[in-house]
């Protein structure tokens, strides 16, 4: 009997590039994030045709966010650089960031343990609310921009490293 495991929250690394792409700052989302989640939001097209009973649905695109919920921890680069877009009211290009969902279950070749599979996005950071009477919450989601990247990322090194374009 084949065991079955399940994939466990702690087994995604979130990583946010808090440097600029010439000179990455790879800080990793954990301390102080309560959820971060991925949302492929599949746009569909249905059709039915004349000679047809039922319709049928096809993939369009993906519109994929990734939604979060952080405390306001000073000293966490991610939380602040999150924060300041919100803060300095940036738009456009200035609240574009790089971020990479690794996937620590899966190495990116056999037996490695510092490599593992991963996706490099570019998100515009849109945060919605920042609140609470005591510790302060802040809330926002992470719009992705066009396809992800796909590749590997050296969690001991914070290196992201290219193969090719996810599958479109």
């Amino acid at each position: 009997m084949s065991t079955v495991k399940v994939i466990q929250r702690h087994e995604f690394a979130d990583y946010l590039n808090c440097g600029t792409s010439a000179t990455p700052d790879w800080q990793l989302m954990g301390t102080g994030f309560t959820s971060l989640n991925e949302s492929p939001n599949a746009q569909t097209n249905t059709k039915k045709y004349v000679n047809e009973k039922s319709s049928t649905t096809s993939i369009t695109q993906y519109q994929t966010e990734f939604p979060y919920e952080t405390d306001l921890i000073a000293s966490e680069a991610a939380i602040t650089t999150l924060y300041n877009i919100a803060r300095n009211h940036l738009t456009g290009s200035d609240a574009i960031l790089e971020y990479v969902r690794v996937e620590l279950w899966d190495p990116a070749t056999e037996n490695s343990t510092t490599e593992f599979k991963a996706r490099k996005f570019s998100v515009a950071n849109s945060v919605s609310d920042i609140e609470g009477d005591d510790d302060i919450v802040m809330s926002g989601t992470l719009h992705a921009q066009g396809d992800p990247v796909d590749g590997k990322f050296n969690v001991s090194q914070k290196t992201f490293t290219a193969t090719n374009a996810v599958a479109g």
